[in-house]
């Protein structure tokens, strides 16, 4: 079973990017060539909480990792 990718900081960039356009989801999951639970957990380092707060910083999540 192949390790799950791990996201660098351009993604993490690209994820924020994607998020403020309104980007859905699975989208940037299928662009960044990666699955939506391993996008969740990376929203979740990032502040991201659905629809309490849809609000992502690459840079937040780039301190947890």
């Amino acid at each position: 079973m192949p390790l799950p990718k791990k996201i660098h900081y351009a993604e993490r960039k690209k994820i924020e990017r994607l998020l403020n356009e309104e980007t859905p989801i699975k989208d940037i999951a299928y662009e960044l060539g990666v699955s939506r639970e391993l996008l969740y957990r990376e929203l979740r380092k990032g502040g991201y909480k659905g629809k309490e707060t849809k609000t992502y910083k690459a840079e937040a999540a780039q301190m947890k990792s």
